[in-house]
């Protein structure tokens, strides 16, 4: 069965070209690759939100490293949320199973074949939405493989491994959001953005953004997020808000270090979550 494997893009090729060569190490035997590429001009606003020459290395750099791959590519800048929605739509009409990634993760050599196994293995559960991989601190998980896995309901979603069956009622909700915003621009239209959102979220304390609305998904939909326990996939968290080698250290997180045990591969996988 053919894996379909999605990849967000917009103005951070350097950061791409990290995602793209950490997933050229992994086998992608029966894989399809798609870059969802927004653009630089704002489709609500008019503004310039990137410049043309980022938009322009992305792309090339994907054409580069994974020229069987397919691109998808806006001609304006829709945003993360609509261009995640394009994503997640894209994979869940033409693949059973498939992987979700942002522009900034960075998966072990062993990722596709362990998220693989574990999708194939829990093929007949249905208290599943999608699998994650949370950004553990090395030190607190070495004794454990990737066979252990648990529930997370608050993510991170950055990456996300799922079957289709699975992750239907997800997408419905993470819909119902991209419907919502779409008149607004996270940036400019914050105040009207933020006061329809919290609607959506029925005061929920939930981020307001589209990781916090795809987290929401999970829980409005009465979908389970798991995360695979030892670290498999980190977001590289050396610019932006959400991962910063600060926020890394504070938190306690081991920044850039991912799990290598070509072993795992071998083992069933089984629930760690505490009784």
């Amino acid at each position: 069965m053919r894996l379909g494997i999605g990849i967000l893009g917009w103005n951070r090729p350097y950061y791409l070209i990290e995602t793209l060569r950490a997933l050229r190490d992994n086998d992608l035997t029966d894989c399809d690759a798609h870059l969802f590429q927004d653009g630089a001009v704002c489709r609500v606003t008019g503004a310039v939100r990137a410049e043309a020459r980022d938009i322009e290395a992305d792309v090339a750099v994907f054409r580069a490293m994974l020229p069987g791959g397919t691109i998808h590519q806006h001609e304006q800048r829709v945003g993360i949320a609509e261009n995640r929605l394009a994503q997640l739509g894209y994979l869940s009409e033409h693949y059973d199973l498939w992987l979700a990634l942002e522009d900034d993760v960075v998966v072990s050599s062993q990722y596709v074949a362990l998220m693989r196994n574990l999708l194939e293995d829990w093929a007949g559960r249905d208290n599943v939405g999608a699998f994650s991989s949370p950004l553990w601190a090395e030190q607190a998980v070495q004794e454990r493989l990737g066979y252990h896995v648990s529930e997370r309901p608050n993510g991170p979603v950055s990456v996300l491994a799922t079957r289709t069956p699975w992750f239907a009622p997800v997408l419905d909700r993470f819909r119902q959001y991209c419907e919502v915003i779409r008149p607004y621009e996270y940036r400019d239209g914050w105040p009207e953005y933020q006061t329809a959102v919290r609607q959506l979220f029925g005061g929920q304390n939930i981020v307001v953004s589209s990781n916090g609305a795809l987290i929401w998904a999970f829980q409005a939909s009465g979908r389970r997020l798991w995360g695979v326990v030892s670290t498999r996939a980190i977001t590289l968290g050396r610019d932006g808000t959400h991962m910063t080698p600060e926020i890394y250290q504070r938190v306690g997180y081991a920044a850039g270090v991912v799990h290598q045990h070509p072993e795992e591969l071998a083992v069933p996988f089984v629930d760690a979550t505490p009784l």
